[in-house]
């Protein structure tokens, strides 16, 4: 499996975190950018998929950010804050 390929499984697997509309509209975005730069010069693949990888990385953050923050706020607070 190439690496575009699971880049684009692991964005599409973090999408499950966001409210339903929002996980609609951005499953149809990943899949829109990936189909467009299917066939893409390397250059443009690789430039690509760099980006893809920091967007990841910022999702990934901000998943753990919110898990972090709820549990503090329950652990600290006494209440969970959505």
């Amino acid at each position: 499996m190439n690496s575009a390929l699971r880049l684009y499984r692991r964005v599409l697997k973090l999408h499950k975190h966001l409210p339903l509309t929002s996980k609609a509209l951005g499953d149809q975005y990943v899949k829109n950018e990936f189909r467009r730069h299917k066939n893409a010069n390397p250059d443009q693949i690789t430039k690509f998929i760099q980006e893809w990888k920091v967007c990841l990385s910022v999702y990934i953050f901000i998943i753990h950010a919110r898990i972090l923050f709820k549990f503090i706020s329950y652990r600290c607070l006494g209440f969970a804050i959505i």
